[in-house]
């Protein structure tokens, strides 16, 4: 019997497309007890995950242009263990564990059960 998990060709992982991905949400921090102010803390959906990240088409963005679902670039992964919500931020590396080369906000996400489609902004 074939699973029903997201199962992505080799190939698919490897050409120019391919990125790994950290997804989180950031809550403040708040205060210590001197009132000196904490950092964020992150929420994690995924860490290092393999993903494929492709830019939004001419045509695509002018027929979302001026509404709020306006999105630069469209990003597909595996399903995670937890919904992702709208306002997550995506930082976008090229190797696993390597820089941050960019970073998006989702703007919508979509779980096809198997995989997910996760609508982005550049910030």
């Amino acid at each position: 019997m074939r699973s029903l998990g997201f199962e992505a060709p080799g190939e698919l992982m490897t050409d120019e497309h391919s990125v790994f991905v950290d997804i989180y949400t950031e809550t403040p921090g708040g205060d210590d007890p001197d009132g000196n102010p904490l950092p964020p803390q992150k929420q994690y959906f995924a860490q290092n995950a393999g993903a494929d990240l492709q830019p939004r088409s001419g045509s695509e963005r002018a027929a979302q242009s001026g509404t709020s679902y306006e999105s630069t670039h469209v990003l597909f992964l595996g399903s995670t263990p937890q919904p992702i919500p709208a306002g997550a931020m995506v930082d976008v590396r090229r190797e696993e564990g390597g820089a941050v080369v960019a970073r998006y906000v989702v703007v919508f996400p979509a779980n096809f059960g198997t995989h997910l489609q996760l609508d982005l902004k550049a910030v």
